[in-house]
């Protein structure tokens, strides 16, 4: 019923040192709302679902994935994430990122080995 299409990514970038940074990425992107404006994109709802994973600049891999019972939901004119979960691993940690209910706010939660921080997401 809704429109959807899929992403995806298989990216390296050589860096100057010749450090490369790995980046490859599978999401599903749906428009879940058009807000009774189908022509004007700007006020459109989506959800965003998927995986990714690579290497960082610090050599680290990693690997994140979004919870498909809690997808990311973006859009209605707002440029934050309002709800949805995103786990991220590397040999180091996992991070679990959640932007919260779907209310409109720039807070989200990020949980490291059990210890729960609230931020502010900026522009």
């Amino acid at each position: 019923v809704h429109p959807t299409w899929s992403i995806s990514v298989k990216d390296t970038i050589t860096l100057v040192d010749g450090t490369k940074v790995i980046w490859n990425a599978e999401r599903v992107r749906e428009r879940i709302g058009d807000d009774g404006t189908p022509l004007i994109y700007g006020d459109d709802v989506y959800s965003i679902s998927g995986t990714s994973s690579g290497v960082n600049a610090k050599g680290v891999a990693y690997t994140s994935v979004i919870d498909a019972n809690n997808p990311l939901i973006i859009g209605d004119g707002w440029p934050y994430f309002t709800k949805g979960t995103v786990t991220i691993t590397s040999d180091v940690k996992t991070i679990v990122i959640d932007y919260g209910n779907g209310a409109r706010d720039k807070t989200a939660t990020a949980t490291v080995n059990g210890v729960t921080k609230t931020f502010t997401m900026k522009n």
